[in-house]
């Protein structure tokens, strides 16, 4: 007896080579119907004696494609119909539904083979691709993913390359990039002033002598370009370093393969998983003393951020004498990631006269994702290639909902009953361009995953960028606009990153700027809430930020200004006061006692600011976050432990951590000429118990024992250490993030979730 049955099985089940992989399944158990691709997601109907059948559906059910992630399966039993075999039919667009776009995914290790092998037609071809890799969603302009739809439409198949195609047992099969070096994108060497010189392989030859000779090149990828130079030339790295205008910036670098990985840092076996895995993040971890590698690469850094070739293109590149090249995104300043061959050679000329184009255009531009290793795991510093646009899945079913993000380190988010879809890392939308491109992204993401937003969400704040676009969006699209605070957003983004339920917990949210409507800058809360409400329970003692965003460069100003909280007008003469003029001084006590320009403000980022000043690390910083990053450097080569003790008071029902006693024997310290190191550290581990004083507060008035972290402040991986040890013998539950960002870069997340819970707009 035979049975029929209609299978609609939604997820990524698109673009990763599922449909022949159904097809294969079919022809083992003698299996009759079709299989098809639709909006629905992928689409079967599958006849058959009852055994077969079964046997079919258990198998799919235990064993599906390597690249799936299936969150909807349904079976429908239906008439048998006259199938006389099985088939892949052509995508159709007749049914609407829901369908995860595909991300872009590293060379496997069957075309990379190819690219090596002399005797095959791919021999040195960088666009070799299959369906286990290769281009996704920087090349899809709309769905469903079909090659007419992504920006490879221009290259028509050569008569080999579309035998493979329609080959169903091929695993080029409906392969989308499908090409080679007769139908495919080239390759080609610009030069100034000369132009174009040479392309294919030639072109790839002149880039690897390039290199060599300690030459930076612009070298366009997957996701936008790169600016390159092998990170053993010392000349090289420092010109690039000095392009950057000052910039102490950390670059990434790229290797040849996990060998090559640790020769220059300590890699653990699930490091190396992380590594080599198909989405190729840049991942942080501690690097070794190497001689050979510049220092400029990381000054005064202690980690390295590491990637491994991940397109044909880089491993060709890589495949001579130079192993080791920074890979650095390609752009000016905090503009977006260049993706056009021209904009890149007008804008990065003053830097290098070598450009590696292509002509396989970048539909949407993204920067390599970033993750960083902590004592507790793996934290997602900046998500992007690779695991976007893949969607974050709720218990409940969430509403159609724009969230707006923050202004640093955006991301954007929309959701609709199948989950929230994070977009890339947009980055600072103060800048112009940044700007466009978040508009841009935006529009492209609401046409692309067909979801009309019906509310927007967005921060507090009323001049971020951010903000306003949301306000304008609302008043044009006529939908709800919600207003959230950002640490409440921050909160909210660390419950969700695990997947806990809508319960009260307690939130640590330190970082450097959240809006308010009393007009003060917090930054060092304590929270407790859930998805539907927030309330304050403590913060650090405030202080004054003098010059307001001046004071976020030069922040020997906040030292200055945690100095005069704590010691008033008689400011201790430190070392670190001589290397400031004293007009200036002058000038910033002013400010700070006639409250010119001096916003109020509780933020630990600031904090962490001031304290650097005061060490005399740094008093001036060239990026966000520079000020606290060198200070747990230092920090994390103490030799002795000092005990520094911040107060727990009380003011009107709010707990105020008092760092003043701390600060008073720090500058003891300093005069008795203890290590900066050692000063450094005491006063991570004083936070971290500060944190718990506050903490244990905070349950006895509630009874909450689960605590939250979020916010910028907590990618520092030494005041992790030092919380995770603090609270080692305690009844206390503690959730760091691990898949989306703790800094800004989650904030939509927070926002969407919490919109999605205010019953009354819907």
């Amino acid at each position: 007896m035979e049975k029929a049955y209609r299978l609609t099985i939604e997820g990524q089940v698109q673009g990763i080579g599922f449909r022949p992989y159904i097809y294969r399944l079919a022809q083992k158990y003698f299996i009759k119907g079709y299989v098809l691709n639709s909006k629905k997601g992928v689409i079967v109907e599958i006849q058959g004696k009852e055994k077969n059948v079964d046997k079919f559906l258990a198998h799919l059910h235990k064993n599906p494609p390597a690249l799936s992630y299936i969150i909807s399966f349904k079976i429908k039993q239906i008439p048998c119909k006259n199938f006389s075999n099985f088939e892949i039919k052509k995508s159709q667009d007749i049914e609407k539904g829901f369908i995860f776009p595909p991300a872009d995914i590293s060379i496997c290790p069957d075309c990379l083979k190819e690219i090596f092998d002399k005797t095959s037609r791919r021999y040195l071809y960088p666009f070799t691709n299959c369906t286990q890799c290769g281009p996704r969603f920087s090349i899809v302009q709309k769905l469903p993913y079909d090659r007419q739809n992504t920006t490879m439409s221009k290259f028509k198949m050569c008569p080999v390359c579309e035998k493979e195609y329609n080959l169903v047992l091929d695993r080029r099969y409906h392969a989308q990039p499908n090409c080679c070096p007769v139908c495919g994108p080239q390759v080609q060497m610009y030069t100034l002033p000369e132009g174009a010189i040479c392309q294919g392989k030639e072109a790839l030859c002149s880039a690897i002598k390039l290199l060599e000779k300690g030459e930076i090149v612009a070298i366009k990828g997957i996701g936008g370009f790169h600016i390159c130079c092998d990170a053993t030339n010392k000349k090289a790295v420092s010109l690039l370093r000095r392009w950057k205008r000052g910039s102490n910036k950390p670059f990434a670098v790229m290797v040849k393969d996990i060998k090559t990985a640790e020769n220059i840092v300590y890699l653990t076996n699930p490091d190396k998983k992380i590594l080599s895995g198909i989405e190729n993040p840049i991942l942080i971890v501690p690097k070794k003393n190497n001689r050979f590698l510049s220092k400029e690469i990381a000054p005064e850094n202690n980690y390295l951020g590491i990637m491994l070739a991940y397109t044909g293109l880089h491993h060709i590149l890589l495949s001579k004498r130079v192993k080791i090249i920074i890979a650095t995104s390609g752009n000016i300043k905090e503009e977006p990631i260049i993706t056009d061959n021209i904009e890149s050679i007008k804008k990065l000329n003053t830097l290098t006269k070598y450009f590696l184009i292509h002509n396989r255009d970048i539909y949407q531009r993204e920067d390599d994702t970033v993750i960083s290793k902590t004592l507790y795991g793996y934290l997602m510093i900046r998500r992007s290639r690779g695991y976007v646009p893949f969607p974050f899945q709720t218990s409940g079913a969430m509403n159609k909902i724009l969230a707006a993000g923050s202004d640093l380190k955006n991301t954007f988010a929309l959701s609709d009953k199948k989950g929230i879809f994070l977009s890339q890392y947009i980055g600072d939308l103060e800048n112009k361009e940044t700007f466009e491109f978040y508009k841009n992204t935006i529009r492209h993401f609401i046409q692309f995953l067909e979801i009309k937003p019906e509310v927007i969400a967005c921060d507090l704040h009323p001049q971020y960028f951010s903000t306003q676009y949301a306000q304008t969006f609302s008043k044009e699209e006529k939908v709800s606009l919600v207003k959230i605070q950002h640490h409440h957003a921050h909160l909210v983004s660390c419950m969700a990153d695990n997947n806990l339920k809508n319960e009260p917990v307690i939130g640590v949210c330190f970082d450097g700027t959240g809006y308010t409507a009393d007009g003060t800058i917090w930054g060092g809360e304590f929270l407790i809430g859930n998805y539907d409400y927030f309330e304050r329970k403590g913060s650090f003692l405030q202080f004054v930020i003098p010059g307001g965003e001046t004071a976020i460069k030069q922040v020997w100003k906040t030292g200055i200004s945690l100095l005069y909280n704590t010691f008033g007008e008689n400011i201790p003469d430190v070392p670190f006061i001589h290397n400031i003029n004293s007009k200036d001084i002058n000038t910033t006590i002013r400010i700070i006692e006639k409250n010119i320009n001096s916003p109020v403000s509780s933020s630990a980022g600031r904090i962490f600011d001031g304290i650097s000043a005061i060490l005399g690390i740094k008093k001036d910083i060239s990026f966000e976050g520079e000020a606290a990053i060198f200070l747990q450097m230092r920090s994390e080569k103490a030799s002795e432990k000092l005990k520094y003790e911040m107060e727990l008071t009380e003011n009107k029902g709010l707990l105020v951590l008092d760092y003043r006693a701390m600060i008073k024997k720090i500058i003891k310290d300093i005069k008795n000429k203890k290590q900066i190191e050692d000063i450094g550290l005491g006063f991570h581990l004083a936070l971290a118990k500060g944190i718990k004083n506050v903490v244990e507060q905070i349950r006895n008035q509630t009874g909450i024992k689960k605590v939250c972290f979020s916010g910028g402040v907590f990618q520092n991986n030494l005041l992790v250490k030092c919380i995770i040890k603090e609270f080692r013998i305690s009844t206390f539950t503690l959730y760091f993030h691990k898949n989306f960002p703790a800094n800004d870069g989650g904030i939509s997340l927070g926002q969407i979730i919490i919109a999605n819970n205010i019953k009354d707009i819907y």
